[in-house]
C-alpha cells in the first residue's frame, strides 16, 4: 500500500479532469440565465431592426461601470499614496545595536511609553523596585512576581 509520502503531492489525471468538468458545469450554470437574457434581447432588437439601440444600451452600461471603476480605483490609489507619505518613519539603523526589536520587546516598549517610563529595550533603565525579570522566558512582571489585572496599570 502506498503511503502519502510515496505518492507525493500529485493529483491523478482522472481527478483533475473531474474537477475541471465540475468547474465548467458550475460556471455554465451560473451564467446560463444572463446569456439567455442577452441572446433573447438581441433577437428582439434584431427583429425590430434596432440592433444599434441594443448595442448602445450594452456599451453605455459597460462605459458607466468602467468609469465608476476607474474613479474608485483613483480615489483608493490617491488615499494609499497620501497614507504612505504621512506614515511615521521608523529607521532600524537608529535603534541600539542597529537591530530590530522582537515582538516581545515591541510590546514592552509600547507599555513603557503608555506608563511614561523609559524602555529597557532601547537602552533605558529599568527600576528593580517597579519590575523584576521573572522566569526563564524573560517575561517582565510587576515586583510581586505575577501579572497585574491590567497590563497598562503601573
Amino acid at each position: 500500500m502506498a503511503t502519502r509520502s510515496d505518492r507525493g503531492a500529485t493529483v491523478p489525471l482522472r481527478t483533475r479532469i473531474i474537477i475541471a468538468i465540475g468547474i465548467v458545469i458550475v460556471f455554465l450554470s451560473a451564467t446560463a440565465g444572463a446569456a439567455a437574457t442577452f441572446y433573447t434581447d438581441y433577437l428582439w432588437y434584431l427583429d425590430l431592426g434596432q440592433t444599434d439601440v441594443f448595442w448602445t444600451r450594452i456599451l453605455s452600461a459597460w462605459a458607466v461601470g468602467a468609469t465608476f471603476g476607474v474613479a474608485t480605483f483613483a480615489i483608493l490609489y490617491v488615499n494609499l499614496v497620501v497614507a504612505r507619505r504621512l506614515r511615521p518613519r521608523v529607521s532600524p539603523a537608529a535603534w541600539p545595536q542597529g537591530v530590530a526589536l522582537t515582538p516581545q520587546q515591541q510590546i514592552e516598549e509600547a507599555l513603557a511609553r503608555v506608563r511614561g517610563r523609559s524602555s529597557p529595550s532601547r537602552g533605558g533603565s529599568s527600576s528593580r523596585s517597579r519590575c523584576c525579570w521573572h522566569g526563564a522566558s524573560g517575561h517582565r512582571w510587576p515586583a510581586a512576581g505575577r501579572p497585574s489585572a491590567s497590563p497598562l496599570r503601573g
